[in-house]
């Protein structure tokens, strides 16, 4: 694996990683999740970027991350602080951006972010 900007390694050119078909998918929607994944899915729209775009940038399956900006994953702090360094912010800004919107949705907000 080669460094990406930030230190972070990077899949090797030509190498694909795989969305394992028996990982299961949350049923519930977290709402932490829901809005994590608005966030990402409007940074990434905001780029012009595909999710297969995204995927290449990343080197992280497509699948995934659309799954993520569906609320149905939770990243690890190694797959935010990825995310945060390949959209060219600080990991902090994400957070920044997901509190104000944790601010602005209701509590009992879990069917507004669902599909």
């Amino acid at each position: 694996m080669q460094p990406i900007s930030g230190g972070l390694p990077a899949m090797r050119e030509g190498v694909r990683s795989s969305y394992h078909a028996r990982m299961p998918r949350s049923r519930v929607i977290d709402r932490d999740a829901a809005v994590f994944g608005a966030i990402v899915a409007r940074l990434r729209m905001e780029r012009g970027w595909t999710l297969a775009d995204f995927a290449r940038f990343t080197g992280m399956n497509a699948t995934w991350l659309g799954v993520l900006e569906h609320g149905r994953n939770v990243p690890s702090l190694t797959t935010i602080l990825r995310l945060a360094a390949v959209f060219g912010i600080e990991a902090s800004e994400l957070m920044r951006q997901m509190e104000h919107a944790r601010r602005k949705t209701p509590a009992g907000g879990g069917d507004a972010a669902a599909e």
